[in-house]
């Protein structure tokens, strides 16, 4: 067994700097051959935008990356949260019918937004993420496939036990699972060589300070921010997942991705891709209201935190901004003053989620059961309506973000800018 500091990969060395950014594909054609040698560990990925639900990584912000040589990723995540409010809004249909209505138009957003992310991107290599933990994931995993459009597919936020199905119906669309563990890794590598013909194409290692939702051992101490670095050391977990898919490209995410040396420190120690969704969220081009960019996520003041109040069961790490405070002081009086039950200010609120309950992440959800304070959909509804004091999901990285030279005084910088910042200022892509 190897040391956890030490290099295991006996593999050639290949220079990230000649591939941090891909050349500008003439053919779908060319694309898929470099894309078969980046599979075969013959070359490495470009920059990675980690996946961000409710249209934080949009299709501009998505075709914004893909077009400095990156790999864009449209997010699947309830894309059209906005919509469906406003269909839903004061009519008290139910539970199935606001659930209908919700998968019926984020169905039509996500295939508008896949179109306009092709148009837009000419042949590089665009992603989408969805989550497994959202009720339409099977219909949003049929819409990417059948487009013929998307080349890779995130999927994280659950096990996806089908996914060997999906590689033989899509071959064309690559599927690349995002773990926490090598236990988790194993269990994809064990089913994918099962049950399909195509092997797997990459494995996206995602840190538990991600931004958003994140996968932990249940025995880990969460608020031990020191061991739970530790644990999840970068070369640890490239180590560990390497020994037991010992072929297969994996990405580094959600493990302090700001700046190049970062970047290349992933790129040393084996990993054949390293994602970023922190850093792009603060992007001109990123779904995130300006006002929420500049006030929240760049606000010094506050700080960033790790929870398990989510109502998906999972950790998630957002800026305190109050809103967990807020509402967890709201719904301890509810508790204390029993007999005030039906007229408290929290109880409004329980009952209007309930009442407008689009079913997102179905039984599992842990507002419907009393255990978490908030509902998720509503409160990402509300900060991609520019609402400064709902839920601001985040990675741990932003506590050294912000204090870098590209958000001085508060600037928002473009797609275009951060990338050269994580690229080390790399040329733009060339023709090949």
């Amino acid at each position: 067994m190897v040391e956890n500091n030490e290099q295991i990969d006996s593999k050639e060395q290949l220079d990230y700097k000649e591939y941090v950014r891909l050349p500008i594909f003439k053919s779908e054609e060319e694309k898929w051959a470099y894309m078969e040698d980046i599979g075969n560990r013959e070359k490495l990925f470009p920059l990675i935008q980690g996946g961000m639900g409710l249209q934080v990584s949009n299709v501009e912000s998505a075709t914004a990356v893909s077009n400095e040589g990156g790999i864009g990723t449209l997010s699947g995540a309830i894309p059209a949260v906005v919509e469906t409010y406003e269909e839903i809004d004061g009519k008290n249909l139910g539970m199935p019918e606001n659930r209908k209505i919700s998968h019926a138009n984020n169905a039509k957003r996500f295939k508008a937004d896949i179109d306009a992310f092709a148009e837009n991107t000419g042949h590089q290599i665009r992603a989408v993420n969805i989550m497994k933990a959202v009720t339409d994931f099977e219909e949003l995993v049929e819409i990417a496939g059948k487009s013929e459009k998307v080349d890779m597919l995130f999927v994280g936020a659950g096990l996806y036990t089908k996914c060997s199905e999906a590689m033989e119906k899509y071959p064309h669309m690559k599927f690349v699972p995002i773990v926490s563990s090598e236990k988790v890794a194993s269990f994809f590598r064990n089913r994918v060589t099962k049950k399909s013909t195509e092997k797997l194409y990459a494995i996206y290692i995602e840190h538990p300070f991600a931004g958003g939702h994140d996968g932990y051992e249940k025995n880990d101490d969460y608020t031990d921010h020191e061991a739970m670095k530790a644990q999840y050391n970068p070369q640890k977990l490239y180590n560990e997942t390497r020994e037991t898919v010992p072929d297969t490209p994996l990405i580094l995410g959600g493990s302090g991705i700001a700046d190049n040396n970062d970047v290349k420190e992933a790129y040393d120690i084996g990993f054949s891709g390293v994602a970023s969704g922190t850093m792009f969220s603060l992007a001109e081009e990123s779904g995130f209201p300006e006002n929420v960019k500049k006030e929240v996520i760049l606000n010094k003041k506050m700080p960033t935190i790790v929870t398990k109040s989510s109502p998906a069961n999972m950790l998630s790490t957002s800026v305190d901004n109050g809103f967990l405070a807020r509402l967890e002081k709201m719904r301890d009086a509810v508790v204390k003053n029993a007999e005030e039950f039906e007229t408290t200010e929290y109880t409004e609120y329980f009952k209007k989620c309930i009442r407008e309950c689009i079913d997102c992440i179905g039984a599992n959800c842990q507002f419907r059961k009393g255990k978490t304070p908030y509902c998720i959909a509503d409160a990402l509804k509300n900060t991609i309506l520019g609402k400064l004091d709902s839920l601001v999901f985040t990675g741990k990285v932003r506590d050294r973000a912000i204090d870098l030279p590209i958000f001085e005084n508060g600037n928002i910088p473009t797609t275009k800018e951060i990338y050269a910042w994580l690229a080390g200022n790399e040329d733009t892509p060339v023709t090949v």
